[in-house]
């Protein structure tokens, strides 16, 4: 007669490569937000958008630590083998479910961080656009803290759940609901996911651009996509939630795909963000903001930071006035409009005085592709 040990599983330790994993997912991310604040700070337009990512990473970095301390403790080995030692059982179980958490909470910020990126760029744009967003916003943030309500929620008393002693006496849901809520929570967020990825393409073909840098710009926003490739595999592994016999065991690929989901939130909503850098390689010049940088004569520039015209949540417009020959473009009443040799989009927005000859003051509306919530009017003569 086979004794009982036969039946068991073997005694895996997958905790050092756990850990390992999490760890160099954090590094990753904590450089690229370290690079997003240096690129924002060159052009000193830290807003809305970049503190909720940092709240992302700290969420991350705190689902990473705890982790991480799971992985090295023997967290994810079988249970029928931890619980040799009852009491070590019950604080890694303990752990698993504290930490969730906070790995639930940089996904719900992550989306959010973009969405308010996106609506940065596009500033006072396309009315359906904005709503929707704002929609996007508030609705991932009810989801997020539901997710999280749900997890201590699903027992009257919530040690129930790593403690069996009070698992006797409690009153809990079937596991199978919050791992059904988890799933319709985590299917918004990779709706959410595409939908981030897929908006931007309504943003950018209406600018004044070369094609490329249409396309271009599409990808750069568009990355996300891979953040909802990777929730979308998640989801499959929400049905180790209910697995409660060995749930130090079954979690094991729910927590890495949920760490890489979050990694993947940052470093994709952080990537169009590090333009100012880009530019800082290739040796182009950082527009900043200042107070004015004072006339320069008439072939000079200066620029005035105006706050008083700033849309709500995010940096004041620049207004600068700049002098230079005029261009040709097609006219249409009083405004014209012409694509620059650097593929940015300007609008004229006052036509010129036809009276007056080339040498006459122009005011035009001028999108940067690098920093399109930066407007700037431009008066040339």
């Amino acid at each position: 007669m086979p004794s009982e040990s036969s039946d068991r599983p073997s005694d895996l330790d997958r905790g050092v490569a756990f850990a390992a994993i999490f760890i160099s997912e954090c590094v990753l991310t904590t450089v690229v937000v370290v690079l997003r604040f240096w690129a924002r700070w060159s052009i000193r337009k830290i807003a809305i958008d970049d503190w909720v990512m940092l709240a992302t990473w700290v969420c991350h970095f705190v689902f990473t630590v705890m982790s991480a301390v799971l992985g090295l403790q023997g967290g994810t080995r079988h249970l029928v083998y931890l619980q040799q030692d009852p009491e070590h059982a019950i604080w890694l179980t303990k752990l698993n479910w504290v930490s969730q958490p906070s790995g639930i909470t940089a996904l719900g910020l992550g989306k959010v961080a973009v969405a308010l990126l996106i609506l940065r760029i596009q500033g006072n744009g396309v009315p359906w656009r904005k709503w929707l967003l704002h929609v996007v916003i508030w609705l991932t943030i009810i989801f997020t803290i539901l997710t999280v309500a749900f997890t201590f929620g699903q027992c009257n008393d919530p040690t129930a759940l790593w403690d069996p002693e009070s698992k006797a006496t409690a009153k809990c849901w079937k596991p199978e609901t919050q791992k059904n809520f988890s799933t319709f929570s985590a299917s918004w967020n990779c709706a959410v996911d595409m939908l981030l990825a897929i908006l931007p393409v309504t943003l950018v073909k209406d600018l004044h651009m070369e094609l490329k840098k249409k396309i271009g710009l599409c990808l750069l926003l568009g990355l996300g996509i891979f953040t909802g490739v990777c929730a979308a595999i998640k989801i499959n592994q929400l049905v180790t939630l209910a697995a409660r016999s060995d749930f130090t065991w079954a979690t094991y690929q729910l927590f890495i795909w949920t760490n890489t989901e979050g990694a993947l939130v940052i470093i994709c909503g952080s990537i169009p963000a590090l333009k100012p850098l880009y530019r800082l390689v290739r040796g182009e010049p950082i527009h900043s903001y200042g107070t004015g940088s004072g006339n320069q004569g008439s072939r000079g520039s200066y620029s005035k930071h105006i706050a008083a015209v700033a849309p709500r949540y995010y940096p004041a417009h620049t207004f600068e006035v700049r002098s230079s020959p005029q261009r040709s473009g097609e006219e249409s009443g009083g405004s014209r409009s012409e694509t620059l040799s650097d593929g940015n989009s300007e609008t004229l927005i006052i036509k010129p005085d036809a009276d007056r000859g080339t040498d006459q003051i122009r005011i035009t509306q001028t999108f940067e592709v690098g920093w399109a919530d930066d407007i700037r009017v431009n008066h040339a003569v």
